[in-house]
């Protein structure tokens, strides 16, 4: 029998697909955890633009060599440390 932490662990876990749409008007697929959702979502919330975002994980591509889905993440985790959390 799982725990709730452990439960809830899973549920954070658990892959997410959603569409996002660039400042262009692109749409990108983008699958991750629901931890990450949650993050994006604050961010959102509290005033973010899906297009910033997006345009932040390009330019992570750019900065630090990496995939968009490893580039937006390390973003959203970033600035949810330091602002929402």
């Amino acid at each position: 029998m799982m725990t709730t932490d452990e439960e809830q662990m899973e549920a954070w876990l658990a892959p997410e697909t959603r569409v996002l749409r660039t400042e262009q008007g692109e749409h990108l697929e983008l699958t991750q955890t629901m931890a990450f959702w949650e993050q994006y979502d604050d961010i959102r919330q509290a005033g973010a633009t899906e297009a910033f975002l997006v345009a932040a994980g390009k330019d992570g591509m750019d900065e630090f060599g990496l995939p968009f889905e490893l580039a937006i993440q390390n973003y959203v985790g970033h600035v949810w440390n330091e602002c929402i959390r």
